[in-house]
């Protein structure tokens, strides 16, 4: 996996696809974590989060990240949006 960072974006390329996340600084109320791990989206302290289009399916063009307090913090999020979902909420309230 190739990845890049600029000002505003994350950017990762693997097999074929290249994701642009946008750096945001709220999370969007109709959003959600991403739960693909940190070996699809290696950016330390940082989430994936998208638009929900779906089951089980994510708007791919409106990709974007958040930063949390720190790498411990991000890692249990991610735990937590396989488990059973993170959304703005839930995200605010881990993320403390």
């Amino acid at each position: 996996m190739i990845t890049e960072r600029t000002d505003t974006y994350l950017v990762t390329k693997s097999y074929g696809n290249t994701d642009y996340f946008e750096i945001i600084p709220e999370f969007p109320e109709e959003c959600v974590v991403w739960p693909i791990g940190r070996e699809n989206f290696p950016f330390e302290k940082y989430v994936p989060v998208a638009y929900p289009i779906g089951d089980f399916q994510i708007d791919r063009k409106r990709l974007m990240a958040i930063e949390c307090k720190d790498e411990e913090t991000a890692l249990a999020i991610l735990k937590e949006a396989v488990k059973r979902g993170v959304d703005k909420k839930k995200f605010e309230l881990l993320n403390v």
